[in-house]
Order: structure tokens, then C-alpha cells, then sequence
């Protein structure tokens, strides 16, 4: 499914959402402004179409500052840290240890100690699996699998208590979103010399 992203009111990304949050951010009036979109392709209604965002920004919202140095669990931010990458090694013919990165419809949320045993939702205990793996280890504790961990996993802290929480942008090239986003703003960013914003 194809997503929007949504950058906060500084220009620095924040989140991805699907149409049906857009318009309802959209009929708000002042709430967003599209920064990027697709002329060729139109949504909405039968009597009101408009093309086809790519990003938004939210006009006066600059972004969260946490209580606390800990993020509170969620599963797109295990996305996140693994980059989309299966967290358990593969291996390829030769019988070399490779890293697989997952398309959308392949990754999945394994608890390395199953939920059945007393596992529970935490960065510590959940990795991003691609579906094969997570269906093969099933509710198996990983010592009693063949499966190896390609590093163990923590959680993601915020750096400074007290600043605005900075949420990573992991490149995804089926989304046609994340292509636009990265050609038309990130690398004119760079070319600009703002090698801070956003980083893939």
C-alpha cells in the first residue's frame, strides 16, 4: 500500500500515513500543506478529486519532546532499527552468512522469547523477521532453533532528555513516496549543504 509521509512543521520527517488520515487532516483547512505530489494520478471523491500526495508537512507541529530517554515500545520503530533487515542470518548457496532485507509484505515482529513462554512486547525481546523464519521458529525458545541472531537487540533512547524525538527514515524503493522524497527534498538538502536533515 502506497503511503504519504508527513514531515513535522521544520521540514524534519516524522511519520507515514495513508489517505484516509490525510483528508481528515486535509478538511481541517490550516493543518497540513502538501509539499510533494503526483499530477498524473488523482484521489478523492467523484465530485472532488486532487492529485495524489506524496509528502506533507503539518503546519504548526514541531515534533514530540519525550518525559523520559526511553521510547515507548512500537513496532514501526523495530522497523526502524533493523533498517527492514531480517535479524537472523541467512544463508546463501555457497553457505555464507548473508543479511536479508525484507519487502514491506515479507517482514514481520518475531519475539525471539515467544509470547506463549512468557515473552512480552519490548525492544529487547522483538526483532524484525522476514516471514519465514518467524513462521519456522514459531513458539520455540532460539536455542532450540538453528537460527542465529545477527546482533542482539536494545532498545533506541533519545539522546538528550528533553529535545524534540527524531524519528529515522528507512528507505523503502517500491514506495514511490519514498523515491520522491529522497530525490526531490533530501538530496536537494545535501546539495545545499544541510547534511543533517533527514538521513536514509
Amino acid at each position: 500500500m502506497e503511503s504519504i509521509i508527513v514531515l513535522r512543521a521544520d521540514g524534519e520527517y516524522w511519520d507515514e500515513v495513508g489517505l484516509e488520515k490525510f483528508f481528515t487532516w486535509y478538511h481541517k483547512g490550516d493543518k497540513i500543506e502538501v509539499v510533494l505530489d503526483r499530477e498524473d494520478k488523482k484521489v478523492g471523491s467523484i465530485s472532488f478529486k486532487i492529485p495524489m500526495p506524496l509528502v506533507v508537512k503539518l503546519r504548526n507541529w514541531f515534533g514530540m519532546k519525550p518525559k523520559s530517554n526511553v521510547i515507548r515500545y512500537n513496532p514501526s520503530k523495530v522497523y526502524a532499527r533493523d533498517k527492514n533487515t531480517c535479524q537472523y542470518w541467512h544463508i546463501n548457496k555457497k553457505g555464507q552468512k548473508i543479511k536479508y532485507r525484507c519487502k514491506e509484505s515479507e517482514r514481520t515482529i518475531d519475539h525471539i522469547h515467544p509470547v506463549s513462554k512468557g515473552g512480552r512486547d519490548s525492544y529487547e525481546n522483538c526483532i524484525c523477521s522476514c516471514i519465514w523464519h518467524n513462521e519456522q521458529k514459531g513458539n520455540k525458545l532460539l536455542h532450540e532453533t538453528r537460527f542465529e541472531l545477527i546482533k542482539k537487540p536494545v532498545a533506541p533512547v533519545v539522546k538528550t532528555k528533553g529535545d524534540f524525538l527524531k524519528v529515522k527514515f528507512v528507505y523503502n524503493p517500491n514506495k514511490i513516496s519514498h523515491k520522491y522524497y529522497v530525490e526531490k527534498i533530501l538530496m536537494q538538502r545535501d546539495k545545499n549543504g544541510d547534511t543533517d536533515a533527514g538521513k536514509v
